[in-house]
């Protein structure tokens, strides 16, 4: 068995091999973007949704709720972020009480501080201090001296039974 056959033949018996493999590998590669691309935003949406959903987050509004429900990793990363922004927001509003109740506490500070003596009477025969601490910023406490004549001085030391600004207030309006 003898098979013949030219050259010219065998190369165009090639060249359309070589094109054929050419234009199924291109349409192959485009189909294969195209579907990867297809997948890949199909199988990231959730992760879209769930940064639109941080884009919106604004200060004194932390509530993050996404919508994905979904049971994998992206379901677990939006309940985590639904977690996180209920306790940021709780937090946000005890920093804010908290902050408003130091600022009241300063106020009774203040005042506390106020109604205790700036001077004490000075004597040859004996001399007069006095410091107050609270067992809190404010308390009840109270003391302070005055003249009964020129040889006899009084003093008065007092406290509101508790703690704390209601205590303070009460014994600003006593010595008031």
């Amino acid at each position: 068995l003898v098979a013949a056959s030219s050259t010219g033949q065998i190369q165009a018996v090639r060249r359309s091999a070589l094109t054929t493999i050419a234009v199924i590998t291109l349409l192959m590669a485009c189909a294969g973007v195209v579907l990867t691309t297809v997948l890949l935003r199909r199988r990231l949406r959730p992760l879209r949704l769930i940064t639109e959903t941080l884009r919106k987050v604004e200060v004194g509004h932390l509530t993050l709720d996404p919508p994905v429900r979904e049971a994998n990793e992206f379901g677990f990363l939006a309940d985590t972020l639904r977690v996180m922004g209920t306790r940021l927001e709780h937090a946000q509003k005890l920093a804010v009480e908290t902050d408003r109740m130091n600022r009241e506490l300063d106020i009774a500070h203040e005042i506390q501080a106020n109604i205790l003596p700036k001077g004490y009477p000075e004597s040859d025969r004996y001399q007069i201090t006095g410091i107050y601490r609270s067992a809190r910023t404010v308390g009840g406490d109270y003391y302070d001296f005055f003249e009964i004549s020129k040889s006899k001085i009084g003093f008065i030391i007092a406290d509101v039974s508790g703690k704390g600004i209601s205590a303070a207030f009460i014994m600003a309006e006593v010595k008031g």
